[in-house]
């Protein structure tokens, strides 16, 4: 644990050095005339979502615990259904041709129904059963293009993550921090791609890992747009208003959780981690103005479902699940600009 606090502080220490750097060429820049800075978009892409809100819904799918402690034994159960709900939203800060800044905000929340606990149910059943875990945080887009194919990119998101029912969302131990800086290449209209370091917990527990981004028009319809090895998708354009949806993701969140059983209390640091594989398919369609909707079907293969009584996910395993894969569906209503307004601010 000390050796990747470590390696994010020089991660964090290293995005600070280099935001300074680039914002003072950048602010150099502007005081120079009839320079042309990278326009990062490629041809085609549809326009951002201002405001979404969307229901998933997971029907009954198999889970079975390997107790690691030796207290409490195996056990296996059925999870009725698994909801979650999101709510996300975000707005342009700066939009000028040597910056952009975007700010975001997110809630999250899922929750679980087991088919059936019995008498003597096992602890993180009967924990979770109808328990909100919740996320509530902010995200910060920041994209600084230079005077020549090249453009500097920089996502941080802080979020807490947790059950606060019983505890104040407020306590630094339910705070998870993603950061990700990116150089990337514009090559044409068609092309850009970029290389860069992120600190996430898509794997279900912190990581610092490297990532590598392409947005790429294959044809006039068909596009690729992926940020490895988080997602990759392939986009269909049947319209600009009318678009089809390939795509794998690798999903993952940890969770602070002080609402417990009983026969938990010992444990002083619990935590839920979980990463899975998404395989999806969706279409997105506008109905009218600004109202668009989707629908959204796949399947979630889990990678990590655990309960640890610490935060990194690697150590003091309390329970290691393994979910069976399941089928999910999505529904989601979103807002975004009409074509005349977002290219009238786009200018």
């Amino acid at each position: 644990m000390p050796k990747l606090n470590h390696t994010f502080r020089l991660l964090m220490f290293t995005t600070f050095i280099w935001s300074g750097h680039v914002a003072a060429q950048s602010s150099d820049s502007t005081r120079r005339i009839k320079k042309v800075y990278c326009n990062c978009n490629i041809n085609g892409l549809p326009r951002p979502k201002g405001f979404t809100m969307r229901y998933e819904l997971r029907p009954s799918y198999g889970i079975n615990t390997t107790d690691k402690t030796g207290a409490f034994g195996n056990s296996s159960n059925s999870i009725r259904s698994n909801g979650r709900f999101e709510i996300k939203a975000k707005v342009p800060i700066i939009n000028k041709p040597f910056l952009s800044i975007v700010g975001g905000f997110r809630y999250y929340k899922e929750q679980y129904k087991f088919k059936e606990l019995g008498v003597s149910p096992n602890p993180f059943y009967k924990s979770f059963e109808d328990r909100s875990l919740k996320s509530i945080g902010a995200n910060l887009i920041v994209i600084i293009p230079m005077r020549s194919n090249k453009y500097w990119v920089l996502r941080t998101a802080a979020n807490f993550n947790g059950d606060y029912n019983d505890a104040p969302i407020s306590k630094t131990n339910y705070l998870k921090f993603s950061i990700s800086p990116a150089l990337g290449w514009k090559k044409n209209d068609d092309l850009t791609y970029a290389i860069g370091m992120t600190y996430s917990y898509n794997f279900g527990q912190p990581l610092v890992f490297p990532t590598f981004a392409i947005n790429y028009n294959l044809d006039k319809r068909w596009s690729l747009e992926s940020v490895l090895p988080i997602f990759a998708k392939f986009r269909y354009g049947i319209n600009e208003n009318f678009y089809w949806y390939n795509g794998i993701e690798l999903d993952g969140a940890a969770y602070r959780l002080d609402n417990t059983e009983a026969s938990l209390s010992g444990f002083q640091s619990l935590h839920l981690h979980r990463s899975e594989l998404r395989l999806t398919s969706s279409l997105e369609k506008q109905l009218k103005g600004w109202i668009w909707a989707g629908l959204e079907v796949g399947a979630a293969h889990n990678l990590r479902y655990n309960l640890t009584n610490s935060a990194s996910g690697r150590t003091d395993i309390i329970f290691r699940n393994k979910l069976k894969d399941g089928f999910l569906v999505n529904f989601s209503l979103f807002l975004i600009p009409p074509k005349e307004l977002y290219r009238r601010f786009a200018d």
